[in-house]
């Protein structure tokens, strides 16, 4: 959301991947920054963007410097919202872009779509969201108001948490 508020698009990125995927994503996207957490900070691969823990202390210290109100910002339907990378069934991934205006398309239809639309209801992040159906369900609680719930590993195949 902050991604979006600066009028920007995001590139979702799973740590988890491998190296040499994650290098060709950010040089292919021509992403100029990427923000992280301390924790694998020194596992992403360098390169001309920036790297940002957004738990580090310094970033601590810009945001609490930071004024409380968003920026303000035109984004046009034609802007980029973000960027999904596929599975590279040709053995290279190939980055599919997603507008702004595409995304409101989608999220207007979200209400009754697939089990969606149920006003204040709660949804469970099941899969990464470097991959499009993760997204999914976060615009879906998005724009039904709902709850969200980003479950860790273990308790995506646990079916009583």
């Amino acid at each position: 959301l902050g991604v979006w508020k600066a009028g920007a698009g995001y590139l979702p990125i799973d740590p988890a991947q491998p190296t040499e995927r994650i290098s060709f994503m950010l040089r292919d996207s021509r992403a100029v920054l990427t923000l992280t957490t301390e924790e694998i900070l020194d596992e992403l691969p360098a390169g001309r963007g920036r790297l940002v823990a957004v738990d580090g202390a310094l970033m601590g210290m810009q945001l609490a410097a930071a004024p409380a109100t968003a920026p303000e910002v035109t984004i046009r339907a034609e802007a980029l919202a973000y960027v999904i990378y596929t599975s590279g069934s040709t053995g290279q991934p190939k980055g599919v872009a997603v507008t702004h205006g595409g995304l409101a398309n989608y999220v207007a239809s979200v209400p009754g779509r697939v089990g969606f639309g149920e006003p204040g209801g709660r949804y469970a992040l099941l899969q990464a969201q470097a991959t499009d159906l993760g997204n999914t369900v976060v615009f879906a609680s998005l724009v039904t108001g709902g709850e969200l719930h980003i479950l860790g590993e273990g308790a995506v195949t646990d079916p009583a948490a």
